[in-house]
């Protein structure tokens, strides 16, 4: 196909636009489908524990090989809070708080995954979430 035909064909199409345009626009898709590619493909990739997986993936067990491997979440309810051993969703309004706790047998501290809502608590990382008066 030559020069003018495609011309003829992109005007028609994109209602005018050059044909530096509409390669800007195929370029443009193009990489998004492959920025989408790449975000499916982090997920599924083997994992001891949260920290392993990025952003708010979390880990888990998949159901077909029972092997453990980051899954997405959404985060239309919330941020993820992570900590070592556990995690939680902070909701609007709340931050998220890692921070040592006590927990049973006595004397045994690990880090918690907790939210302090915003302009009441605040995150101590000794204490967890403390009053802001």
């Amino acid at each position: 196909m030559d020069g003018q035909r495609f011309d003829q064909i992109t005007r028609k199409l994109a209602g005018g636009a050059t044909r530096r345009t509409t390669l800007k626009g195929v370029v443009g898709g193009l990489m998004a489908g492959l920025v989408t590619v790449h975000r499916t493909v982090a997920a599924g990739r083997p994992c001891d524990d949260h920290w392993d997986c990025p952003g708010t993936q979390l880990c888990g067990l998949e159901e077909t090989n029972q092997r453990l491997v980051c899954h997405p979440t959404t985060g239309r309810y919330g941020q993820i809070c992570k900590a070592p051993s556990e995690h939680t969703i902070c909701y609007p309004g709340s931050d998220c708080c890692v921070s040592l706790e006590m927990r049973d047998p006595p004397g045994y501290e690990v880090l918690a995954a907790n939210c302090c809502e915003r302009g009441v608590t605040t995150c101590d990382t000794d204490l967890g979430c403390v009053s802001v008066a």
